[in-house]
């Protein structure tokens, strides 16, 4: 960058002539050896543009001299002395890259302004960026916008370009992209390549019409120049035939160039060539080792293209845990079809242990951004009550919102719901349209439902065996198992087609043969009667059992004729197709082919984890039960020595689980416990179980003290900007009492525990930004960082602002702590580290922090982002508590003398038993789980904490 700002000042910077005309013209025309001899006695004897010109050649290594930045220095700084306008730029850019100097904006700053104000293009553009970034200076946009438009009005091309981004991004002016185009274009008509790319970007992408020819144009310009950025957009346009004709050698020639220049989007859209085999062979190892380059730069969509290989085994070995980690790297960066992917990773335990809560908040994620996979995903939980509480109502917004992204596997689930009335108005007519359309986009499950509509002449259809068979046809030729078995119903009944036992049995043993109980049941009864297939007493049994191991009862009763009398003529059991039963037809986790009502009074419940009289050690227990037989909606309550305990079950495996976990809280004072399981079905008790164990806490553990506590607590209820009715109450406690709770680990788990706390007019923005550089700088791997906020916080453009006490709400951008400082303050620890922030918006009346939505979240993806993507040390880990999420405030109350999040952090310091481990120390993890209930606890519900908790576990105290 700098080595360019250069050659740009040396082709179009004005001078002041002050020597000899051998001098002069010598370094006109780069003749620098002759420029040497003739410029140095001239520069001895104090002429400035001399002196300048000797920096120069230092600065350079040209004329025969060693490149010297210090010796380069010296000579610009006699130089400025006497206001010489080309030692004032170079002498400001050695500052402000640190080359041969101190480091230092801020001189670099005062230097650019000299220049500018003698007229200076370069140095108005210089002094105009500091202005726009905010370097050694508040950012003020409109007078960044001054110096930009006096630059370019001399024609500086760089001041061209950039006026034209700040009226692209709408900084210090009206976003406009005419008036952006009209900048761009000026500097790209002097050849400047970064003008001709914008130029060719703005075509490409944001105006409207849209013209790729004209795009095309401006990035071939300034690719032939070498611009990295430019060639990756030329290749794609010839790829894929955007404003030239396609062509893929080009293609492949302009990737190439531009991954050599170290282009990380230019390696990934190459590997998508290869892996595709797109105008070249295909071959997935070298489209791997390019998704490999992409991902090790950075690239978000390399490093998601390189995860599905892993993920799927294509160019390289299956490798759950490495798809997990490159997934997550692009995740981190809000690439949503990876977030989508870790939801199923997680939901499914591929490379990492199964977590229902975790995947539901990766679908979350990817559907916020409109992903139709993230959104129909998540629906499918909230349906099933997995890793959320059951929500029909909130699984068919979700499924809508995947439906109008095009995605037709929810309109099948859709016309499920409306069939049902599941979380929406039961109305057959939109459950036919949701199927037809499906169905029609060659959705399977959607084939065989309209089937059924058709079969049954329901949702305003007429009653149409042959259109039954039609679809029944379709889902069976795609293999699903319920077309097939509807199919076999029709053939062997002659319902729509001509009567077929033989063809019957064989779409029933083709769908048997994939474990499909109801068909092995049917298989069983085709042998038995001999219909369809030559009588076979051993055979029909073998399948019967299978659908008996199954859990299906139709076919337990089958057996038990077969066996009480095989003389008899056996009695078929089973219905007259398996869509006669509503719920089983529209999903395939359950058996769909019971004609007599199962008698469901009793199920058997049996406890495999723990064994009774087992020693519970712990706070909890979890349970591991499993049910003679699966069924889908079942509820389950527990007591423990006859109180009833609230517990989540989670099942293992499909929706209709016959194996569960429950998790137990337990009392730590009981000594004897004896646990009674009941699992109901709405309001039917269909079974019970019992187990006796005994409760002992384990030993507690002696500690080493290891690594210092580093505190940054910041506590501000005064604000000098902000109005009286606008101050708090508690936030100056809030963080002195976190303080002192902490101080009392010295000794203990730290060895030394160390506090940074700055109350009320201590805070300010100054003096909290030397706060985190030293805590930064102290902190080593083996060190504990806790960083606490308490006070208001505001949200502008999308960014979160922590008010410091000498913040001016009218002035936020520049006197607010913002987000970005406690991201890069986060993302540069290499200790474990716990950021609290009991903030929200400016507010404060009757015991609320805010008066609007505080939208912390933004501010708590970022901390997270930028976590995941700053290299750390190994085993380092992270932490996030807010005090509320996007759609709750956070309270105060004089009942509690803290706010409501601080005291529930409060109690976990002061013993509360939930958030220990067996050795009775402060876990992490035990201690988010504390946190999120208990705020809701003491708030009613209205306050809910956003925790994010992706580190694994790890002791931050000992109560005691």
């Amino acid at each position: 960058m700098r080595k360019l700002l250069f050659c740009i000042t040396l082709s179009l910077a004005s001078w002041a002539f002050a020597g000899t005309q051998q001098c002069d013209d010598a370094f006109a025309k780069s003749d620098f050896v002759t420029a040497y001899k003739e410029c140095l006695p001239l520069a001895r004897e104090g002429d400035s543009y001399a002196q300048s010109i000797i920096g120069y050649l230092y600065d350079y290594g040209q004329g025969g001299l060693p490149q010297d930045y210090a010796q380069a220095a010296s000579w610009y700084q006699l130089a400025v002395q006497k206001g010489e306008i080309l030692a004032l730029n170079n002498l400001g850019e050695l500052y402000q890259y640190g080359l041969g100097v101190q480091q230092s904006d801020q001189r670099a700053f005062e230097l650019y302004l000299r220049s500018s104000s003698l007229g200076n293009r370069k140095g108005q553009y210089l002094a105009g960026y500091f202005y726009e970034q905010g370097r050694a200076t508040a950012q003020n946009f409109s007078k960044a916008m001054e110096l930009y438009r006096k630059s370019a009005d001399q024609g500086y091309s760089q001041a061209q370009n950039a006026l034209g981004y700040m009226y692209e991004m709408g900084r210090g002016v009206k976003a406009d992209v005419q008036q952006a185009l009209s900048w761009y274009r000026k500097a790209a008509d002097q050849g400047y390549s970064l003008g001709q790319y914008n130029t060719g970007y703005l075509y490409r992408y944001l105006l409207t019409p849209t013209n790729d020819q004209e795009a095309f144009k401006w990035f071939q310009k300034a690719a032939q120049q070498g611009h990295a950025e430019s060639q990756n957009e030329l290749g794609f346009m010839y790829q894929y035939g955007y404003g030239t004709r396609q062509n893929y050698p080009e293609a492949m020639r302009w990737y190439q160039q531009a991954i050599e220049q170290g282009s990380s989007a230019a390696s990934n859209n190459l590997g998508v060539m290869y892996r595709d085999g797109t105008g070249v062979d295909q071959n997935p190892q070298e489209a791997f080792r390019l998704f490999q380059k992409s991902a090790d730069l950075g690239n978000t969509y390399g490093a998601y293209n390189l995860a599905y290989l892993y993920y799927s085994g294509t160019g390289v070995n299956q490798d759950y845990p490495k798809a997990f980690q490159y997934f997550s790297q692009s995740a981190a960066k809000n690439y949503a079809d990876a977030q989508n992917y870790l939801g199923i990773m997680y939901q499914y335990g591929y490379g990492v242990k199964v977590d229902a809560a975790q995947a539901a908040s990766w679908y979350q994620k990817a559907a916020d951004q409109k992903n139709m996979y993230g959104a129909y995903n998540l629906a499918s939980l909230y349906v099933n009550g997995n890793g959320v509480p059951r929500n029909d109502s909130k699984a068919a917004q979700l499924y809508q919102q995947a439906s109008n992204a095009g995605y037709r596997a929810a309109d099948t689930e859709l016309g499920i719901l409306y069939l049902n009335g599941q979380g929406v108005p039961k109305d057959e007519q939109k459950a036919v349209q949701y199927f037809q359309r499906a169905a029609e986009a060659g959705d399977a499950q959607a084939q065989n439902n309209l089937g059924y509509m058709y079969d049954g002449g329901r949702g305003g259809l007429p009653q149409d065996y042959s259109k039954a068979v039609y679809w029944y046809q379709k889902a069976a030729d795609q293999n699903y198992l319920l077309g097939i078995s509807n199919l076999g119903v029709m053939y062997e009944n002659g319902t729509g087609v001509a009567e077929d036992p033989k063809k019957a049995f064989e779409l029933y043993m083709k769908a048997a043969q994939q474990n499909y109980s109801w068909a092995q049941n049917r298989v069983g009864i085709m042998y038995y009667k001999g219909k369809g297939v030559t009588k076979d007493v051993a055979k029909a049994e073998e399948w019967l059992r299978k659908a008996i191991a199954q859990g299906s009862t139709d076919a337990q009763s089958t057996l038990e004729l077969l066996l009480g009398d095989l003389n008899a003529p056996p009695v078929d059991t089973t219905a007259n197709n398996p869509t006669n039963n509503t719920s089983n037809n529209t999903t395939n986790t359950t058996d769909t082919t019971a004609t007599n009502p199962v008698n469901t009074n009793q199920i058997q419940i049996e406890i495999l984890d723990p064994k009774p009289g087992a020693v519970i050690t712990d706070n909890w227990i979890f349970l591991k039960v499993r049910t003679s037989k699966p069924m889908g909606n079942l509820e389950f309550r527990i007591t423990v020595n006859g109180k009833p305990i609230g517990t989540n079950s989670r099942a293992i495996g499909v929706a209709a689980s016959s194996e569960y976990e429950l998790a137990i809280p337990l009392d730590a004072d009981s000594k004897a416990l004896n646990i009674e399981v009941s699992a109901f079905d709405g309001k039917t008790l269909m079974g019970q179980g019992k187990l006796a164990v005994s409760h002992g806490k384990a030993g507690k553990n002696q500690v080493t003290p290891q690594g210092n506590l580093y505190v940054l607590a910041v506590g501000i209820d005064e604000y000098k900007y902000v109005s009286k009715d606008r101050f708090l109450k508690y936030s100056v406690k809030d963080a002195s009492d976190i303080v002192h709770e902490l101080k009392k680990q010295q000794g203990v788990v730290y060895n030394n525990v160390y506090d940074f706390m700055l109350l009320n007019s201590q805070a300010t923005w100054e003096n909290i930004q030397a706060a985190m550089i030293r805590v930064q700088k102290l902190a080593k791997p083996e060190d504990t960082v806790i960083a606490f906020f308490s006070g208001h916080g505001e949200q502008m453009d999308g960014r979160y602002y922590v008010i410091t006490y000498d913040t001016d709400p009218q002035y936020l951008r520049r006197t607010g702590l913002m987000q970005d400082e406690l991201t890069e303050f986060y993302a540069g620890l290499q200790s474990n580290t716990i950021v609290i922030l009991d903030t929200c918006r400016a507010g404060g009346i009757n015991g609320v922090r805010a008066i609007s939505n505080p939208k912390v979240d933004g501010l708590v993806r970022a901390l997270e982002t930028t976590s995941n993507a700053a290299p750390t040390p190994p085993n380092v880990k992270k932490v996030i508590f807010a005090a509320t999420g996007g759609e709750s405030y956070a309270y105060e109350d004089p009942s509690w003398g803290n706010g409501a999040f601080t005291k529930a952090f409060l109690e976990a310091l002061r013993g509360e038993k939930s958030v220990q481990n067996n050795q009775g120390m402060i876990s992490i993890l035990r201690l988010g789980a504390y946190l999120g209930d208990r705020v809701q606890e003491l708030t009613g519900g209205k306050q809910v904490p956003n925790i994010q908790l992706s580190s694994s576990d790890w002791v931050i105290a000992d109560p005691e």
